[in-house]
């Protein structure tokens, strides 16, 4: 049963699309519940606790701003014009950034004795990364162009 005294089978993906619009929460929130409700759903399903899926066409909440915080990506030329005019102690952290796919804050822990150019290896341990799990990222020539200069 829900608030209203409905019980879910006669409760419609847009009834319930409607009650989290009316929630102060973002955009970006509001869909992610909305994906749990889904998930939820789709659980019954399996189990055979629902006949029908109240959300088979319902749709997310649309976010004008998604597009723009979709991620750039920078020309060669504006990757090396940014590289070449950061103060010199940045750049592994910008080369790193730009070639490896590492997260910033991964990119923060690292070491020098992690980065294994002569291996064209970073070689990120379970401890420094987000989902804790080891990463063994390979370095392109590239990347190892710009780091070669800082390697001890």
């Amino acid at each position: 049963m829900l608030g209203g005294g409905q019980t879910f089978e006669l409760v419609t993906g847009a009834e319930i699309k409607a009650w989290l619009a009316q929630l102060p929460l973002a955009i970006i929130t509001r869909n992610r519940h909305l994906r749990y409700l889904k998930n939820a759903v789709g659980l019954a399903r399996e189990w055979n606790l629902l006949e029908t899926d109240p959300f088979e066409k319902t749709n997310g909440f649309h976010d004008p701003h998604a597009k723009a915080r979709q991620v750039q990506i920078l020309s060669v030329e504006q990757l090396q014009a940014l590289l070449l005019s950061v103060e010199r102690e940045f750049v592994p952290y910008v080369a790193l950034n730009a070639f490896s796919g590492l997260r910033s804050e991964e990119i923060q822990r690292l070491d020098w004795s992690e980065v294994k150019l002569e291996r064209n290896l970073v070689d990120l341990p379970f401890s420094k990364s987000k989902n804790h799990r080891r990463k063994l990222i390979e370095v392109s020539e590239n990347l190892k162009a710009w780091l070669s200069p800082f390697a001890a």
